[in-house]
């Protein structure tokens, strides 16, 4: 083992020989934990073709290309929304922030994936309520507005704007319609 200090405290690393990317050694014995893990787990499969639907896997796999030899992408230094494939087979929403690392010995894809489930849930619940609205108002024969105090916004239903209006169309009852 190697002994190295770490915070101050000195601690024995037996698998400091592992560090040493170059060496055969270290090559031959990680290709050897990997044939054994894959002897025991299944065949090993891209990240693309764990987490992305099918249909998506090809066009995702070729942007991470681009990413990867540093062409412009889309997906990189902003958050994307798409699909991605649970576990047991379903489809949901997510959000994912990529960016590339480079390193000495390396070119890495760094990606975060965050469920927006929920957050796709309260958006699709607000568009319904928002259309439900819309329909009373334009079903209505009564005339609707709001005032919003802080934001100094006001809003009238076009049947409120209809009503006051006198017959010349000049507005009587709100100043400013």
């Amino acid at each position: 083992p190697t002994t190295r200090s770490v915070w101050g405290t000195e601690v024995d690393d037996p698998w400091a020989w592992l560090r040493d990317r170059d060496d055969p050694d270290t090559i031959a014995f990680l290709e050897h934990e990997n044939r054994i893990a894959d002897a025991w787990f299944g065949e090993r499969q891209t990240l693309v073709d764990t987490i992305f639907p099918p249909g998506e896997r090809e066009s995702l796999r070729l942007e991470f290309e681009r990413c990867m030899s540093g062409r412009e992408s889309s997906l990189l230094g902003r958050c994307v929304e798409m699909v991605a494939l649970h576990g047991e087979g379903v489809l949901f929403p997510v959000e994912m922030a990529a960016t590339i690392v480079r390193t000495d010995h390396s070119v890495v894809l760094s990606a975060f994936l965050r469920d927006i489930t929920e957050r796709k849930r309260g958006e699709e619940a607000l568009k319904k309520s928002e259309e439900r609205f819309e329909l009373a108002v334009r079903g209505s024969s009564d005339g609707l507005w709001d005032w919003n105090i802080p934001w100094d916004e006001f809003y009238l239903s076009p049947r409120c704007t209809e009503l006051l209006r006198d017959d010349t169309g000049r507005a009587t009852g709100v100043a400013g319609i």
